[in-house]
């Protein structure tokens, strides 16, 4: 196996710090108002996930906040960069698939408006939301794929 260059490294090291800090502040800008969050929550939970989680709408919300936010410092430690990129992957298929669902499979009642994924302050559609989803897990495979020969 060869040796990374400098450059891959660099360019590895400024997709996680980049994709760091869009996890920290969308649980920032989701816990400033975590009630309209828990309210978005309740809407995906109601349409697109199990009934046994109705009510846990406001507890999901909050372990979403603070799971964006350890991700987002985990990034930044060098030493955990695989524990985050773990994490950043699996959280990434889950709003792949929670935005894909939306946008491609809209119920009755047609699609959730708004993603919340930046709280209240940046809204996407549906769309938007699912195309926004779709490319940070290539980021993440990125990172997997060249940070192992890398030696840190």
């Amino acid at each position: 196996m060869r040796r990374r260059n400098k450059r891959e490294y660099r360019f590895v090291s400024v997709v996680c710090f980049v994709l760091a800090i869009v996890f920290m502040t969308s649980s920032l800008l989701k816990s400033i108002n975590i009630h309209s969050f828990s309210m978005e929550v309740e809407e995906y939970i109601g349409l697109y996930l199990s009934a046994f989680m109705q009510g846990y709408g406001r507890a999901c919300a909050i372990m979403v906040c603070v799971m964006e936010m350890t991700v987002g410092l985990l990034a930044l430690k060098t030493r955990y960069h695989l524990v985050a990129n773990a994490m950043f992957a699996t959280m990434m298929t889950f709003f792949v698939y929670l935005t894909g669902v939306n946008y491609l499979y809209p119920t009755i009642f047609g699609s959730i408006e708004s993603c919340g994924c930046f709280g209240e302050l940046i809204h996407f559609s549906p769309q938007a939301s699912f195309i926004k989803s779709g490319c940070f897990p290539w980021d993440c495979l990125d990172m997997g794929c060249t940070r192992r020969g890398i030696g840190t």
